[in-house]
């Protein structure tokens, strides 16, 4: 659908403070995951969606059929 200007692209996001990671992560989890975390902290919920209007807006236009891991450098492992 590229032709048409439709683009597909996904996002990947790491650990991202919600409420409910917020009720699992104890403080000691939570220093280890930012510890893990090479830009030295756990994402906020605007640090996602950030992302995600750049893939919506205009100045992506030639980015299609892309993942974009949104980690803070940390390794995602299944």
């Amino acid at each position: 659908m590229a032709r048409y200007g439709i683009t597909a692209n996904t996002v990947a996001p790491g650990t991202t403070v919600t409420e409910r990671v917020e009720r699992l992560l104890t403080p000691e989890k939570r220093a280890a995951f930012t510890k893990a975390t090479p830009v030295g902290y756990l994402a906020e919920p605007d640090d996602i969606a950030a992302v995600i209007l750049f893939l919506a807006s205009e100045d992506s236009r030639y980015i299609t059929g892309a993942t974009l891991d949104v980690n803070g450098g940390r390794l995602m492992l299944v």
